[in-house]
């Protein structure tokens, strides 16, 4: 496990499908030694990948769950691509609405934190509910 987060950290923003691939293959390849233990995989913002890279990506979770040791977690959008490799193979659980007081306070304050950064209150002082307002509309979720 080790090595994986080491050649994560020396090269994080070089992190292609491929060596996504490897880096898996390394880690279930190193579970448990009679293979007694389940594995359990947490995949987050596949929805954040270019869809080019999602292509790629999304065959080898697909592969993945043909693997009765793992269990694995998926938080994504609801994109159309992911939604038709998934499908049949999840349990889907919408989130929706049930947390969208959480993102507006979240932005709220991060929008408060950079208006107050730059000074922008005397500039543009209807910036920060436009920003929140904006951000909330799109957040889905």
């Amino acid at each position: 496990m080790s090595s994986v987060y080491e050649e994560y950290i020396a090269s994080p923003h070089s992190i292609t499908v491929l060596k996504c691939k490897k880096m898996l293959n390394h880690l279930l390849g190193s579970g448990s030694p009679n293979g007694a233990g389940r594995t359990f995989i947490l995949i987050d913002g596949l929805d954040e990948l270019p869809e080019a890279e999602r292509a790629e990506f999304l065959p080898i979770v697909k592969q993945m769950m043909n693997n009765t040791a793992l269990k694995i977690f998926i938080a994504s959008q609801d994109l159309l691509d992911i939604r038709k490799v998934l499908s049949k193979h999840c349990t889907r659980i919408s989130v929706g609405d049930k947390n969208k007081r959480d993102i507006r306070k979240y932005i709220e304050r991060a929008t408060e934190e950079l208006v107050d950064e730059l000074d922008l209150d005397e500039v543009a002082p209807d910036m920060a509910g436009r920003i929140v307002e904006s951000l909330t509309a799109r957040a889905g979720g």
